[in-house]
């Protein structure tokens, strides 16, 4: 029900809430499920390759030791997952990579870690784990729309200044404004520029649940919304 990682001094906790997860240092916005899963996948399809003979002191050979320095050192990343009460179910020490040696005298490419579960053994898994994101948006879905600009039929924007213009586009891909004055055009690369906006409109973080800036938006803010040839509007609030 829970999964934290820490690594270094970073730390990130993803929580299961009812049948979604959500990373909580990002306000609960939900967690990217597919994301989550093949993380999880990962470590329940875990096996030994092999077990390492390793004392306490040798802990730093393998990546597995948090209080190593050095140049180049490998510091272990830290998963922990829990249950819905908080309970410790298992702790995984991530440690370094090792990288299959390959002939013809090239470098080899990582295929394995050596982790630690619960202070057991260092033992060599059999598939390459990789570090875990520590960022909030390393864990959800970016994207927010990606309609195709041929789907849409009309667009109504208002500016920052409170100025509204509306334009509309024909199957036939031609533009055209709702309203105009006789001496204004309406310009082809303009338009399909501004059609092509939500093609992919995506996010680079959460800024806080809704509500929570103050004057963030105003009454008359700019506004974009777009129609599609099925009626499926899309509204965008755009604030400071």
């Amino acid at each position: 029900a829970a999964l934290t990682f820490a690594d270094g001094t970073q730390t990130l906790e993803l929580v299961k809430s009812g049948s979604n997860w959500v990373v909580k240092s990002l306000f609960n916005y939900p967690a990217d499920f597919n994301r989550v899963a093949d993380e999880l996948n990962k470590y329940s399809e875990l096996r030994v390759g092999q077990v390492m003979r390793a004392s306490p002191a040798q802990l730093k050979e393998f990546g597995l030791d948090p209080a190593a320095t050095g140049d180049g050192v490998t510091k272990p990343a830290l998963a922990t997952l829990a249950d819905a009460s908080g309970k410790k179910l298992a702790a995984l020490n991530i440690g370094a990579e090792r990288s299959r040696p390959s002939s013809g005298g090239q470098g080899g490419f990582p295929d394995s870690h050596y982790v630690q579960v619960d202070g057991g053994p260092v033992v060599l898994v059999d598939q390459y784990l990789g570090r875990p994101g520590m960022n909030g948006r390393d864990w959800i879905g970016t994207q927010l729309l990606g309609v195709n600009a041929d789907e849409l039929a009309e667009l109504d924007i208002r500016d920052k200044d409170g100025k509204s213009y509306g334009l509309t586009r024909s199957k036939e891909g031609t533009f055209a404004a709702k309203a105009k004055a006789d001496k204004e055009e309406v310009k082809n690369e303009g338009s399909q520029s501004v059609f092509g906006s939500i093609s992919y409109l995506s996010i680079t973080d959460v800024a806080g649940p809704g509500g929570s800036v103050p004057n963030a938006f105003t009454d008359n803010g700019p506004q974009f919304k777009a129609k599609t040839r099925d009626g499926v509007v899309y509204q965008l609030d755009i604030g400071t």
